[in-house]
């Protein structure tokens, strides 16, 4: 028989700046983290104005930047909405995942339609 999971949501901020959903499945507690052998799906936006194009990654190395290809990794929609999975590997490989930041940079404010310079972090925990 096949565990149904109840979605949770925890939301993150950093400066108003950029919201981050985090569902899993775990227990009732959304303060709980979702079991280390299943995938997570982290979705959230970036906003300084509505983020375009922005990279989006959690920095697993907590080196500051994005390893593509090494790091759950995405790019922002028109809306600045962006999606991540973090892999139940990478969460064996990386334990210290709950610490690690959310990384956002690049991309163009919507708003305005100029180039965003900076970068926002924040972390899960």
């Amino acid at each position: 028989m096949k565990k149904k999971c109840k979605m949770q949501t925890t939301f993150l901020s950093l400066s108003v700046a950029m919201l981050l959903g985090m569902t899993g499945c775990g227990s009732d507690s959304s303060s709980t983290p979702p079991p280390v052998n299943s995938d997570t799906t982290l979705i959230g936006v970036g906003v300084d104005g509505y983020l375009s194009q922005a990279t989006v990654c959690l920095d697993l190395s907590n080196d500051g930047y994005c390893q593509i290809g090494v790091e759950p990794a995405s790019y922002t929609d028109a809306n600045g909405t962006f999606s991540l999975t973090l892999t139940a590997a990478q969460k064996t490989e990386y334990p210290d995942y709950q610490d690690a930041p959310l990384l956002i940079y690049s991309g163009f404010d919507v708003d305005t339609g100029a180039d965003f310079t900076g970068k926002l972090k924040a972390l899960l925990s």
